[in-house]
C-alpha cells in the first residue's frame, strides 16, 4: 500500500479484538518534513494528513486501495504535537458496506482523545 506522506508515520502494531474491530498503534515522526512548515516551532499534525493516515491505515488493513467518499464526522478534539504524542492508539472500526465499507476511528492516547473520523469507504 502507498501512503501520501511516508515519511509522516509508521504503523507499529496492528490487533483484531473482533470481526470487523481493530486496534492500530501508530509512532509519529517528529521529524517529517510536514511538521516544518506546521508550524515552525510548535510542530502540529495537520488534520488533512490525520485524516488522509485514518484511510491509509485502513486501507493496509483492507488490502485495497479506497478512497473516503464520504465523510459524516470528522472532530478533531486535541492538536497533536508529534514531540509531546509521539503515538496514537487508533480504534477502527471496518464494516463492508452496499458499495465499500463503512469506516469509525477513534485515535487516542492513554486516557486522551485527539480526533474521530466516521465516513463510508469506496
Amino acid at each position: 500500500m502507498s501512503q501520501l506522506l511516508p515519511d509522516f508515520y509508521s504503523i507499529s502494531k496492528i490487533e483484531k479484538p473482533s470481526e470487523g474491530n481493530f486496534e492500530v498503534e501508530i509512532k509519529l515522526h517528529a521529524d517529517a518534513a510536514v511538521y516544518q512548515g506546521h508550524f515552525p516551532g510548535m510542530p502540529i499534525a495537520p488534520g488533512a494528513c490525520l485524516t488522509q493516515m485514518t484511510k491509509e491505515v485502513a486501507n493496509t488493513i483492507l488490502e485495497k486501495e479506497l478512497m473516503l467518499k464520504e465523510a459524516h464526522q470528522i472532530k478533531f478534539l486535541a492538536t497533536v504535537n508529534p514531540n509531546e504524542t509521539p503515538r496514537l492508539n487508533l480504534s477502527l472500526s471496518l464494516t463492508q458496506a452496499d458499495e465499500g465499507y463503512s469506516l469509525k476511528c477513534v485515535a487516542k492516547h492513554e486516557a486522551k482523545s485527539y480526533f474521530k473520523i466516521s465516513g463510508k469507504l469506496a
